[in-house]
């Protein structure tokens, strides 16, 4: 039977690639995630000094945080609800890592010293998350969708137009981002969590 759960399973040669002998397995099952945050930041096209905001430390989100950082972004700082995640968010190279039940993120970057971001990942995908991240967005700033919310819903479309955001959804990753991705992971300038940690 065809699909990830069989013993074996009927690909595509021409869509495989080579996993680098001697890259474990285990870090090699983190590139379809690492790509998805790869594929955001690109998608986000971050200026030189930029700060952002990643909404969510699960393994987007956290995959998002390492590229931000490669890709040199001034500033990131993670929300999270789950401590494990904010610790292990703080472990790869967060700068400000946040509890949104201890008060509006917005208000958290406040009273921290940091700026409104002009960038803001929404790696959540659950109801009202959209909207939180159209709210801590800087006037004129970018809300970059990765998070799937597989449920309506409601956004206040005022907000976009008195800030003129920008609302950005992405999609996945390109062939050769998921290439360039495993090509990083083989050449270890990224810290990759281990996918038991997520």
């Amino acid at each position: 039977t065809p699909g990830a759960y069989g013993e074996y399973v009927r690909l595509t040669a021409a869509l495989l690639l080579r996993v680098p002998e001697g890259l474990p397995d285990i870090v090699a099952a983190t590139n379809e995630p690492c790509a998805v945050g790869l594929h955001a930041v690109r998608q986000a096209k971050m200026q030189p000094g930029e700060t952002a905001v990643v909404m969510g430390a699960g393994p987007i989100g956290l995959m998002t945080l390492l590229w931000l950082k490669k890709e040199g972004a001034r500033h990131v700082t993670v929300s999270d609800l789950a401590a494990p995640r904010r610790a292990l968010a703080r472990q790869l190279g967060a700068d400000l890592v946040l509890d949104p039940k201890e008060g509006p993120v917005a208000e958290q970057l406040t009273t921290a010293g940091v700026e409104q971001p002009p960038v803001v990942f929404e790696c959540v995908g659950v109801e009202g998350t959209l909207e939180q991240a159209m709210e801590l967005a800087t006037r004129g700033g970018r809300v970059i969708v990765v998070g799937v919310c597989m449920k309506p819903d409601t956004i206040f479309p005022m907000v976009g137009i008195n800030k003129q955001l920008a609302l950005q959804f992405v999609l996945g990753y390109l062939a050769e981002e998921y290439a360039e991705a495993l090509h990083l992971a083989d050449s270890a300038p990224l810290t990759l969590p281990e996918p038991g940690d997520l």
